[in-house]
């Protein structure tokens, strides 16, 4: 989920023993739900094959946001993330702490030839933890900053444009995960396992329904529709 993509300070939500959940019995869909998906939608994630993986923040493609250079929109994401933190902190010490760590994103810093999951764990598990006060206004503010990303993307890669185009009306889903999307349990109730499965499509009445907010792959359908 990108709302809560920064470290936390808050223990564990769960121990070893309890994180031990009993597997969810996967199906597959029927041919013919399969194939309404497939006709409809297009997946893409950063290792996803082709040109459409350039859609996702993976991607090498340098990002400007206030003046300030990323390597790519994953830098980006988290760089913008601290440094947009840090601006509103009240706090002096904490306010220079969360800035220099944001720098670390930029394409002059620490992380720069860190790409895919090397740079999001720098902005997550193995980076600086945030408070849940600032996970907070994260959470407030986060989707902005992912449409800045894809803006400027869109406006300043012609391959990436090309890309959004050429995906026509169909549905754009961005992957949580490298799953297999064609894969759903017997049950869709958040408590069946499925609560963290982002990007999986089902077919519900004869209409594509997908899991999860889908945040990435609104916002690239947003831009590309208007």
């Amino acid at each position: 989920m990108y709302s809560r993509r920064g470290g936390s300070s808050s223990k564990s939500s769960s121990s070893k023993s309890s994180s031990k959940t009993k597997k969810v019995k996967k199906q597959e869909l029927s041919k013919e739900d399969k194939a309404i998906i497939e006709s409809q939608v297009v997946y893409f994630l950063g290792k996803t094959k082709g040109d459409i993986k350039l859609l996702s923040n993976f991607a090498k493609c340098e990002i400007n946001i206030d003046n300030v250079m990323y390597p790519s929109g994953e830098h980006a994401y988290h760089g913008e993330k601290y440094r947009q933190l840090g601006l509103v902190s009240t706090d002096p010490k904490r306010q220079d702490e969360l800035l220099k760590y944001s720098e670390k994103f930029t394409s002059t810093g620490d992380y720069k030839d860190l790409f895919e999951g090397k740079v999001k764990a720098k902005g997550g598990k193995s980076g600086l933890r945030l408070e849940e006060a600032e996970l907070k206004t994260w959470d407030e503010i986060y989707v902005e900053t992912q449409k800045k990303i894809c803006r400027w993307k869109y406006d300043m890669c012609p391959d990436v444009k090309k890309t959004l185009i050429d995906t026509g009306n169909k549905l754009l889903v961005h992957l949580a995960s490298r799953k297999n999307a064609i894969q759903v349990s017997k049950s869709t109730k958040p408590n069946n396992g499925l609560a963290n499965a982002e990007g999986i499509c089902i077919v519900e009445n004869g209409n594509v329904k997908v899991l999860g907010p889908n945040m990435l792959g609104k916002i690239w359908m947003e831009i590309r529709d208007n």
